[in-house]
């Protein structure tokens, strides 16, 4: 009996290091799943059109011309920031056949959203 005592408390002990240790592991957010890399399509005519039809009605020819050099590398940009993200790959609509997401309208607002930040 005078061994139960102490075995008990040392099991209660590391009962509660693990406890204390998977929570600091959870508020650090290291016991999140990775999100999984794969494919992401984009049909870069969907997004043009999609700015053209938010953004395009107010702009003139000549603001036009300098608005989508400026939209080219914003849609880099966020490709670039989904890829740090999430690993995912983003590839344009014309060349994938099969197994991957379409993704063009969110990732247009996501650019647009951009767009408005630097307006």
């Amino acid at each position: 009996m005078t061994l139960l005592k102490p075995l008990s408390y040392g099991i209660f002990g590391l009962m509660a290091m693990v406890v204390v240790n998977l929570g600091i592991l959870g508020a650090l957010g290291l016991l999140d799943p990775k999100p999984q890399a794969g494919w992401y399509v984009v049909d870069a005519t969907t997004v043009v059109q999609h700015f053209l039809e938010e953004r395009g009605d107010d702009l003139a020819e000549e603001e036009m011309a300098g608005a989508i050099l400026v939209f080219d590398q914003l849609v880099m940009q966020e490709a670039e920031a989904i890829f740090a993200e999430t690993g995912a790959r983003l590839v344009n609509k014309a060349h994938v056949l099969a197994g991957a997401e379409d993704v063009s309208l969110p990732f247009a607002e996501r650019v647009i959203a951009r767009w408005d930040a630097i307006q």
